[in-house]
């Protein structure tokens, strides 16, 4: 195969094309796709929506142009850990930080619905989030806690429509994704959760 121009010709072949072509491209491969284990903070807004952040700044009061983000609750994590949402029906969904959506911690925010992640009965609604201690996580702790990881070491404290107000771990129990936290009387439903350090 041959390439004629005026007044000079010629001949490269295919192959050698090839390796000109080639011969400059740079693959650059990470040594690893595991996303690193760092602080941030998930977010519940009152709308429903949960999201994580890329770090664990205290957010703002949000207002934005087209209305209020009022925020639900927010707990303070890592991104390989683990939160659970406090339902009105008073129980708790284990949610896997690493699957939410990403957001900003600045004066917009957005998520994804959090029908996506919990299996909500008709009529229950979320109502706060809280994290999961590392050590009592279904799955086994890949390395030893660390100051990253100290973050999550918290106390949760649930309040009820009927004036109950209840303190709790953040223990899961092995092996459950959905588990209570209280138990209601009829017609009673939980209205609030926030979580601090013990």
């Amino acid at each position: 195969m041959g390439y004629s121009g005026q007044g000079n010709t010629s001949r490269v072949s295919i192959s050698e094309a090839l390796v000109v072509a080639t011969m400059y491209v740079t693959v650059t491969v990470p040594d690893s796709l595991e996303v690193p284990d760092r602080p941030c903070r998930v977010i519940l807004t009152a709308q429903g929506l949960l999201a994580r952040t890329d770090d664990a700044q205290t957010l703002p009061d949000t207002e934005t142009e087209t209305g209020s983000t009022a925020i639900a609750g927010s707990v303070e994590t890592t991104t390989r850990g683990t939160i659970a949402v406090i339902t009105s029906a008073g129980r708790a969904h284990r949610v896997d930080v690493l699957e939410l959506p990403m957001t900003s911690s600045g004066h917009s925010v957005a998520g994804a619905p959090v029908s996506e992640y919990c299996s909500l009965d008709r009529g229950e609604k979320p109502v706060g989030v809280m994290p999961v201690s590392a050590s009592a996580a279904p799955a086994e702790p890949e390395e030893p806690a660390t100051d990253q990881v100290a973050a999550v070491q918290a106390v949760t404290a649930i309040g009820t429509a009927q004036g109950v107000v209840k303190r709790l771990s953040n223990d899961v129990p092995v092996g459950k994704d959905i588990w209570d936290v209280i138990s209601l009387k009829a017609g009673d439903r939980v209205v609030a959760a926030a979580s601090s350090r013990d």
